[in-house]
């Protein structure tokens, strides 16, 4: 700045000191409108079979820049990533006035083996960590072996029964002592041998002897178990006694 004193009329030269850096005002920034998801809490790294996981996964909707929105009703949908299979429970839950959506009861039915689960809701999607699906509890019989498809009356088959236990995803359950009945479920006629046999200790029924004594037909087996879900064989076709004389029409 210059003086009168030092001011002469003409070209004067002014010299200004200007501050290294400018402090604006606060500046609020608040969180834009939401873009994608994380999740806050993964799902459990190992499930069984059809058991809720334990540890249920928890989702938060996040803006560009990465900050929590807080913004309610928004649909996530939990679907399976990779590994094949069905999710069950609830698959789409809503956000909370948090933005945070909560999980409670989704579980996993298929074979044992890695899963990850995709979480999408319109925004970018995100997806889980591994989930290691393992087998589950005992809920149904299989036949593993067919019984012969034809037999003679009277014969024993050719090929007996074999039962497995299984999951509700179908994976073989190694359950022992399991009292495994058979019984004609159509078609008429007596099935000897024994009725009864025990799953071994890889949970398998293993029949011998079976044998239907009647008329000529077709007949179904089926196969129980208390509390697991019956199984019915395909047809076996009965033909007649060794040496029975043959049917004669009616006039």
């Amino acid at each position: 700045m210059l003086s009168g004193r030092d001011a002469q009329a003409g070209k004067n030269q002014l010299k200004l000191t200007v501050p290294s850096e400018v402090i604006s005002n606060t500046v609020t920034v608040t969180a834009g409108n939401p873009s994608q998801m994380s999740i806050t809490t993964q799902p459990s790294g190992s499930a069984e079979v059809a058991v809720p996981f334990d540890r249920q996964p928890v989702m938060q909707l996040l803006d560009l820049g990465g900050n929590n929105v807080n913004q309610a009703g928004v649909a996530v949908t939990a679907s399976i990533e990779t590994g094949g299979g069905t999710l069950a429970g609830t698959v789409t839950v809503a956000t909370d006035a948090n933005g945070v959506a909560t999980f409670t009861d989704l579980a996993l039915i298929g074979l044992t083996g890695d899963r990850t689960l995709r979480f999408a809701a319109g925004l970018a999607s995100v997806i889980s960590s591994k989930i290691d699906l393992k087998v589950g509890v005992a809920t149904q019989l299989s036949l593993t072996t067919q019984p012969s498809a034809v037999v003679q009356s009277g014969v024993k088959f050719t090929v007996q029964p074999v039962v497995q236990v299984l999951d509700a995803g179908g994976n073989k359950v190694k359950l022992d002592k399991v009292p495994v009945i058979v019984s004609i479920a159509t078609g008429a006629g007596i099935l000897g041998g024994p009725l009864t046999k025990n799953t071994d200790r890889n949970g398998a029924a293993k029949f011998k002897d079976l044998v239907i004594t009647g008329v000529a037909g077709d007949r179904t087996l089926r196969f129980t178990a208390a509390g697991l879900t019956a199984v019915t064989s395909m047809t076996v076709a009965v033909t007649a006694e060794p040496g029975a004389a043959p049917e004669i029409p009616s006039q």
